[in-house]
């Protein structure tokens, strides 16, 4: 018979089989609220825009993209951040090019951004210009020890449909919002730091318009633009969020594809809060 842990012993939420764990300790806790943004740099932003697949995938040109590629250049850099963009990679290419910004020296960099316009499907598959690879296979790579950024925000930002679904609409009942009635990184969990922003949420698809870009990206550079000097970036993003899904709905031919919505999700396992304040004041 199992030892019946002691009330002070820390044990598993799991399947697995009972262990008992001596009592979590806090270390290298530290109250500071903000990530540090007074590095020398701000980081550097790698945007990769696939607009064009092979042949062999039966993937369609994704008009539009470039204008996302585009404004997310100009908004990026404004922000601080030395981009790269890269047009129609493959998915080893992509890898590649993953691996080599892990490896690099970002001591001096205040955050990572890695952006992908592309197409999605579901259970996290992205695609590079010949063949689809796992959104995990972006992220491992920073998770090891002898990354620089540990302790530092790494932003991972994909604008590409998860899935086939299309999203319905519900007329909201008439309601008052409150608003209208009057340091330490010696101990860090390899999976901290991050936050992962998809522009919809687990088996429905991204709309993009082919003249002015994807819905998701142009309200996430239209709101980084208008607040990023005065707030957090996850309020910017919920702000996108509401964006995106109070003022845009398709506008196709087809019936069933009219009048459609979306709402972008993100997932953070961030510590603090992310203020992209100018560097240049």
């Amino acid at each position: 018979m199992a030892d019946k842990p002691d009330q002070n012993d820390d044990i598993l939420d799991g399947i697995y089989p009972r262990m008992n764990i001596l009592q979590a300790e806090k270390i290298g806790f530290t109250d500071i609220d903000e990530y540090f943004m007074g590095h020398v740099k701000r980081g550097t932003a790698i945007i990769i825009n696939n607009r064009d697949f092979h042949p062999n995938t039966g993937l369609n040109t994704r008009d539009g993209t470039n204008m996302d590629a585009s404004r997310l250049d100009m908004t990026l850099s404004d922000l601080g951040f030395d981009t790269k963009v890269y047009h129609n990679r493959t998915a080893l290419q992509i890898l590649t090019i993953v691996e080599q910004e892990a490896k690099a020296d970002h001591s001096e960099c205040d955050a990572f951004i890695f952006v992908l316009l592309s197409h999605g499907d579901e259970r996290d598959i992205v695609y590079g210009f010949d063949q689809p690879l796992n959104i995990s296979a972006l992220t491992e790579p920073f998770k090891r020890s002898a990354n620089t950024l540990l302790g530092k925000p790494k932003l991972f930002i994909f604008q590409a449909c998860r899935g086939q679904k299309v999203m319905t609409s519900h007329q909201k009942l008439p309601q008052k919002d409150n608003n209208e009635m009057l340091g330490i990184t010696s101990h860090i969990p390899a999976e901290a730091d991050f936050l992962l922003v998809y522009s919809t949420i687990p088996g429905y698809y991204a709309w993009r318009n082919s003249m002015k870009g994807s819905w998701f990206i142009q309200a996430l550079c239209d709101m980084l633009n208008k607040h990023s000097h005065e707030w957090d970036f996850l309020r910017i993003l919920t702000k996108v969020n509401r964006r995106v899904a109070m003022d845009y709905h398709s506008n196709c031919s087809d019936p069933y594809m009219n009048q459609r919505q979306q709402i972008p999700v993100f997932v953070s396992t961030l510590t603090k809060d992310l203020k992209l304040f100018s560097k240049f004041k």
